[in-house]
């Protein structure tokens, strides 16, 4: 049985990641892209929110509110800039965000079970990747304004 509730989607990437292999190497690059998405991921559980997957050097991410994403998104751009070894000869890695609060489709994984999987709308995943994917890096972008 499903339903619908009220979830923040976030998705943030590297910026440049291809470029960052070009440069620096598999073995480094590879380093940096992982120890991204682990800050990405730190500040997504610590602010109560859930990585959905990561796809390559991506996160996808839902919060319970607006708030929480806003507040997971300002935590991993601050990280990444102040990870001194995600530092290179041409520069830092940064990311680039996106969010999005609203509806989405939720099932549960088994009857009685009080673990939810959230099955979200294909149509909000793509309004929100668009989102992210015209941000500027050490920008998050919410709805059609760019904070940062």
């Amino acid at each position: 049985m499903g339903r619908d509730v009220e979830v923040a989607i976030l998705f943030a990437d590297v910026v440049g990641s291809t470029q960052l292999y070009e440069q620096l190497g598999d073995a480094r690059a590879r380093e940096m892209v992982a120890r991204c998405l682990e800050i990405m991921r730190e500040a997504t559980e610590g602010l109560s929110g859930r990585v959905i997957k990561t796809m390559g050097d991506e996160v996808m991410a839902t919060f319970p509110s607006a708030d929480d994403a806003m507040s997971a998104a300002k935590q991993m751009q601050e990280a990444i800039s102040g990870d001194s070894s995600l530092r290179h000869a041409d520069g830092h890695v940064a990311i680039r965000i996106g969010c999005h609060f609203g509806p989405v489709g939720q099932s549960y994984d088994e009857p009685g079970q009080g673990s939810a999987n959230h099955h979200h709308e294909s149509n909000r995943r793509s309004a929100v990747g668009r989102m992210e994917q015209h941000g500027a890096a050490d920008r998050c972008c919410y709805g059609q304004r760019q904070v940062g």
